[in-house]
């Protein structure tokens, strides 16, 4: 199972509430929880001694910081100028698009399949006024 902290808080108080589970089991699971992690420990610190091939052991007292990664470079879209352009009018057209109705959208695409990209985003552009004065 894997739960977020949230949700396992959230589980132990709903099953404390319903008297499922008492307050002091969850703490003895908790101080059993400790100890594991203390005898972890013992058990590493002996096989680290026991020295042998493997990285040289740093010191535990200073935090590892995670190194810092240069962002990744980002690959530049090689477009024409006539692609720009076509992308730049669809993203236009899509902006006003999310904003109609499906009887609006129909009409949209109905002029823009008879007269073209151009009138149909100004009758969208139009559309979108009337809708935005009526609220």
């Amino acid at each position: 199972m894997n739960w977020t902290a949230e949700e396992a808080r959230y589980a132990l108080n709903r099953l404390i509430a319903r008297r499922k589970i008492r307050p002091s089991d969850v703490e003895r699971a908790l101080g059993d929880r400790r100890k594991e992690i203390k005898n972890l420990r013992q058990r590493l610190a002996e096989l680290e001694s026991l020295g042998g091939a493997g990285r040289p052991r740093r010191a535990t007292s200073v935090r590892r910081r995670a190194a810092k990664r240069p962002a990744p470079r980002r690959r530049r879209l090689r477009l024409s100028a006539k692609a720009r352009s076509r992308l730049r009018l669809q993203g236009k057209y899509m902006g006003y698009m999310r904003r109609l109705t499906a009887a609006q959208k129909a009409q949209v695409r109905k002029a823009r399949r008879e007269t073209g990209w151009w009138a149909a985003i100004r009758m969208a552009a139009g559309l979108v006024k009337r809708s935005a004065k009526s609220r």
